[in-house]
């Protein structure tokens, strides 16, 4: 299965972030693809998306000044706990667990954000389309579209 091409525009299927358009940054070598929304216009962090729950469109932005050389898999997976800690972790009652991102990962994002919104901006309405959700409305056919 193909990737796709730094600055290419796809949608994502399934998930949290269904129906959002996204720009695709890099493949990994993982084999998942490397997206982000950006998270100022649509909410959708930078992420690692399979293949097979993204269309990819035509549309593309130019992402040539963002740099994302020092993205891994290994920073998006979670830390695990020792034995040690699981158990405190288990003896206290906390009412919600949050999802945190690290450090280096939000400073990561905000760089990566800013060059690709600069990109968005000089073209006319790609930011309002960005932004806007993909949905489908009735006798509408999606094996049929061409995107």
């Amino acid at each position: 299965m193909k990737g796709c091409t730094p600055g290419q525009v796809a949608i994502v299927l399934a998930g949290r972030f269904k129906g959002k358009r996204v720009v695709c940054l890099k493949n990994l070598p993982s084999g998942l693809i490397l997206v982000t929304g950006p998270f100022k216009l649509n909410g959708v962090p930078l992420r690692r998306l399979n293949r097979a729950y993204l269309i990819l469109t035509k549309t593309i932005v130019d992402v040539s000044k963002v740099d994302v050389s020092k993205v891994e898999d290994s920073m998006f997976r979670n830390k695990k706990l020792s034995v040690k800690k699981r158990k405190e972790f288990a003896a206290k009652e906390e009412p919600k667990r949050r999802v945190t991102r690290s450090e280096d990962l939000l400073k990561l994002q905000k760089s990566v954000d800013t060059a690709v919104l600069a990109s968005v901006k000089s073209v006319k309405r790609m930011g309002s389309y960005l932004s806007s959700n993909f949905t489908l409305s009735k006798n509408q056919r999606p094996h049929l579209m061409k995107f």
